[in-house]
């Protein structure tokens, strides 16, 4: 039997990272619009700190070894240190 796999609906996409607007709002100076902010590795991860899953820091060591320039790696961990819980 074939599996298939249907994306939730917008509105459920990262629904507990979405209840927090100041992190929304700082993640959308990373990403040209909701949908590939809905679709990055990184809001994943803060929708898991948003849920009590995981921490800011761990967060942060995992950007740290990102296949990603420098520069981009920090920008990322700049965004995600300014957000306000």
């Amino acid at each position: 039997m074939d599996k298939i796999f249907y994306p939730a609906e917008e509105k459920h996409q990262k629904y507990y990272l979405k209840r927090h607007p100041d992190a929304v709002g700082k993640l959308l100076g990373l990403y040209s619009s909701i949908s590939d902010m809905d679709r990055s590795t990184l809001a994943a991860r803060l929708n898991g700190l948003a849920k009590g899953y995981t921490n800011r820091s761990g967060i942060v060591e995992e950007v740290k070894r990102w296949p990603l320039p420098e520069r981009e790696r920090e920008r990322i961990i700049g965004r995600v240190k300014e957000i306000r819980w």
